[in-house]
């Protein structure tokens, strides 16, 4: 499928059905939950004007500033 189900442009604003409206919110939330790769979570996204509910699948990758990259 989609890669978590996700499009560009949308807004990350809840996980599991909490709200998070910052991306540092985001990912503290995540922390917060210990989600390992492969688990399945709910975000809300903003998505053209409308708010949607998304499951997906958690992958894990390198940082755009990973200096081995």
């Amino acid at each position: 499928g989609e890669k978590a189900g996700l499009q560009p442009g949308d807004a990350l604003i809840a996980l599991n059905g909490t709200p998070a409206p910052t991306l540092r919110e985001f990912f503290q939330a995540l922390l917060a939950l210990q989600v390992m790769a492969g688990d399945r979570i709910k975000v809300g996204v903003r998505r053209k004007g409308t708010t949607v509910e998304e499951e997906v699948d958690v992958v894990l990758g390198s940082s755009y500033d990973d200096p081995e990259r």
